[in-house]
């Protein structure tokens, strides 16, 4: 058995697929180029000239895949049987490297999700996106869905991984990897292990948790309760981190509060790579494979009968569904009842037990990945766990919330990251198209404000004016069944996500408002996150 040079199978592959999208690439690459050019700066080395080059990025961007592949390790790059260059492939038994899946999500199908040669407006983030990470990520074209959101999101993901104070860039990855590596998002722990390794992270933090310094370890019991029981976060845990005797294992307060907002991001946008079937960029290693011919062919075949099932038609009985839920929306919006705190109390203990009795995600089975994602955690085994019984709320949001206590504490010590934080919430929960499946002019509001607040019903967030009655039951819910499961899961248990819990809900609606429900609990977990971590933040300078 002899080694292939592992550049020339990744090559191939990318050599492909240049022939095949080069027009596609060269729209995206020359505003790249003309961005670049705006802020004097050029990847390619040269001065700044009027004149732009397509093969000179092309070559830049093999040495970046070339970069790339020397972070691969255990690639399993051969072939067997005796070399001959006068031979075919076939005949010297040559094994191909091939993608595993060449499709964007999992969930979407392919032509349903923005083209990186469009006309639309989304193009210009296409190419921020491109411009910041010499790649455009699967998961930023998912989000082009909803190009105000991805404006937002991109501008506040850059930031947070900028070196700021005495935390590098290394640093913030390596605490990035440690967020989505708890909720078990592969796509996101081998995007940022490749970010770790081209900012000039120590190779050897990758081989596990025990050989980052004791600083990072110290993290993961507040990553840990982040998230999946963010209201275990105390005062004391924070004084550990901050105040602990070792000198050199001390978090500085303006350094941790950088963190905790750092691991509440990661494992937010870990539930929405997850559910929305985000598949792996085609460089990372566990998204390439060898596959013998018959078995390309049954690949091919298995990828037309899944197009065909994504390519769902609604059916005539769901226009029933939507005019119900439109009923529901309307009746909710003219109910203005007044109800007293202990109703209040009352009807939101309901919709918590009610949420909790609905069935756990199946368990999934234990893999490879799973192992592999564990080196970066210690009690890998820990989760959300439901508290069946348990009437009373963890954090009454009128004692403390994001807009009158949170963000100012943040703003205090990182006004710009305080800044997008709050942008992004108002942009999430005003980001509507007034529209609902095939019905246009729709009002909206209710249905949004809804999921938010299921959200947070989960992790035991409980607010004095809001009627928790219209979550209750099935018949009179503004969520079906299947939605209040699937949200849930994605939420607590984003790992268990499959295609079978993403369809099982809105059967009849566009794959872009399903996008748009990720997108709602994305952001209202971030911000569970960020109430329970800043609070104990706060406990901790009254206890001082």
């Amino acid at each position: 058995m002899v080694q292939f040079p592992n550049l020339n199978d990744i090559s191939s592959v990318y050599k492909t697929q240049q022939q095949q999208e080069q027009s596609t690439n060269e729209k995206v690459a020359v505003v790249a180029h003309k961005q670049y050019h705006k802020n004097n700066s050029n990847p390619i080395g040269k001065r700044n000239t009027d004149i732009f080059n397509f093969s000179d990025l092309l070559s830049y961007v093999d040495t970046l895949v070339e970069v790339n592949q020397r972070s691969m390790t255990d690639s399993n790059l051969y072939f067997e049987g005796s070399y001959d260059d006068h031979e075919d492939e076939q005949n010297r038994g040559v094994r191909i490297l091939k993608p595993i899946n060449e499709e964007i999500s999992s969930f979407i199908p392919k032509h349903q999700i923005l083209p990186a040669d469009t006309d639309h407006p989304t193009l210009s983030l296409y190419t921020e996106s491109f411009v910041d990470n010499c790649r455009l990520e699967h998961m930023v074209m998912v989000m082009g869905m909803h190009p105000k959101y991805l404006e937002i999101f991109l501008k506040t993901n850059t930031l947070l991984l900028k070196a700021k104070g005495s935390l590098s860039k290394p640093a913030l990855c390596y605490i990035a990897i440690m967020a989505a590596a708890r909720h078990k998002c592969s796509y996101l722990v081998h995007l940022m292990e490749q970010q770790f390794i081209n900012e000039g992270g120590d190779r050897s933090w990758l081989k596990g948790i025990q050989n980052a310094p004791k600083k990072f370890r110290n993290l993961s019991t507040l990553n840990k309760f982040l998230a999946h029981a963010p209201w275990r976060i105390t005062a004391d845990l924070i004084e550990q981190l901050i105040d602990c005797r070792a000198r050199e294992e001390r978090w500085q307060h303006t350094d941790l509060l950088q963190v905790i907002v750092l691991l509440c991001h990661f494992q937010s946008l870990s539930t929405f790579c997850l559910g929305t079937g985000i598949n792996l960029e085609l460089d990372h290693e566990s998204g390439l494979t060898y596959e013998e011919k018959e078995a390309a062919n049954n690949a091919m075949r298995s990828k037309e009968t899944i197009e065909k099932r994504l390519s769902f038609i609604p059916l005539p009985e769901h226009a029933a569904d939507v005019e119900e839920l439109m009923s529901r929306m309307k009746k909710a919006d003219e109910t203005e009842e007044d109800f007293s705190l202990s109703e209040n109390k009352e009807r939101f203990a309901f919709a918590k037990q009610e949420a909790f009795t609905l069935a756990e995600a199946e368990e999934e089975t234990s893999s490879s990945e799973d192992s592999y994602l564990s080196r970066y955690l210690e009690d890998p085994d820990f989760s959300f766990q439901d508290e069946v019984g348990e009437k009373e709320e963890k954090l009454r949001a009128q004692d403390f919330n994001w807009e009158d206590k949170a963000y100012h504490l943040v703003s205090q010590l990182h006004p710009e990251v305080a800044e997008l934080l709050d942008d992004k919430f108002r942009i999430t929960n005003d980001l509507t198209y007034k529209t609902l499946a095939t019905k246009n002019d729709v009002d909206t509001t209710s249905l949004r404000r809804g999921i938010w607040m299921y959200v947070q019903i989960l992790y035991n967030i409980r607010y004095d004016d809001y009627n928790y009655g219209v979550l209750s039951g099935n018949e009179n819910s503004l969520l079906e069944r299947p939605l209040k499961a699937f949200i849930k899961t994605i939420t607590c248990y984003p790992e268990k996500v499959t295609k079978e819990k993403y369809d099982s809900f809105w059967k009849q609606f566009k794959h872009s408002e399903k996008v748009h429900v990720n997108i709602m609990a994305k952001e209202a977990k971030l911000q569970v996150g960020l109430m329970y971590g800043v609070k104990a933040f706060t406990q901790y300078y009254v206890k001082r």
